[in-house]
């Protein structure tokens, strides 16, 4: 009887021994599962289990492993589709400046974000551009004189944030622009170099010097773009026709040997202009 008796309090004591090193594993991966997965873990768990032995884990889940996998992948497919659809970019708050035609301002973009920059002129808006980089010469769309500034916002799809500060306001003498005090008084101090000796009609003349270009009134651009013929060219300080590189506004231009310039072609150095002639690349 005492021999019976001590058998069974083994039997019960290795019993215990046993659920208690049970709860502790389960308890263990519990946990674990716990940190991992947060909301799902029970459905991470009930998957994984499924594929152990039933007799070690229980196989608790059983059938159920393709249905708990599903639920799992579709819980997390919808928490990042909340995620993305709630995304908003930030106010932009960085600083903004000028160097010639040429916007600069402090890098703030996320991933996947991009800067949309707005140019104005007097209140009004003249252009509106993306990118991901921190400059953008707007010298292309200069093309009337006033005052301009711009203004900086971050922006990802369809969603954006704050406008940023406004720049300070620069002036910039726009492309075609002409001024008829220039012209009056560039005919007076200029026509020993350029007028003939005889009266002609307007047109394009050439002398020692070079090509230059007769208005009807006897005037003659200088030191500014002319649009001729369809055509744009450049005219120096002394009013002659110039080929190759020009630098105007901060931004660079080519003109061809018959001086006018050249649009969305390279140019003979091998550099990239634009539609608006501006050298890109």
């Amino acid at each position: 009887m005492k021999k019976q008796s001590l058998f069974m309090l083994g039997a019960i004591g290795i019993t215990a021994v046993l659920l208690t090193v049970s709860v502790n594993v389960g308890s263990a991966l519990a946990d674990a599962y716990d940190d991992q997965y947060g909301d799902t873990a029970d459905i991470a768990r009930a998957s994984r289990w499924a594929l152990e032995e039933e007799e070690e884990y229980g196989g608790w889940a059983g059938s159920n492993y393709y249905k708990n996998e599903a639920a799992y992948n579709s819980t997390k497919s919808s928490s990042r589709t909340s995620s993305k659809s709630s995304y908003t970019p930030d106010d932009y708050d960085g600083d903004v400046w000028w160097s010639g035609t040429t916007a600069h301002w402090d890098s703030q973009r996320e991933s996947g974000e991009k800067y949309q920059v707005q140019l104005k002129r007097g209140g009004t808006e003249v252009a509106m551009v993306k990118t991901t980089g921190t400059s953008y010469n707007f010298s292309s769309y200069i093309k009337n004189s006033g005052n301009y500034y711009f203004r900086v916002r971050l922006v990802k799809d369809s969603k954006h944030g704050g406008w940023g500060e406004d720049s300070d306001t620069k002036y910039f003498e726009g492309k075609s622009s002409s001024s008829s005090s220039k012209s009056s008084s560039s005919s007076s101090s200029s026509s020993s170099s350029l007028s003939p000796a005889a009266p002609v009609s307007a047109g394009w003349l050439k002398d020692g010097k070079g090509w230059w270009y007769r208005y009807p009134d006897g005037n003659y651009p200088k030191n500014k773009w002319d649009m001729i013929g369809g055509k744009w060219y450049f005219f120096n300080g002394e009013g002659y026709m110039c080929t190759g590189w020009i630098n105007w506004n901060g931004a660079y231009y080519y003109c061809g040997s018959d001086g006018a310039m050249l649009v969305n072609t390279y140019t003979p150095d091998g550099f990239y202009v634009d539609a608006n002639g501006v050298w890109v690349h």
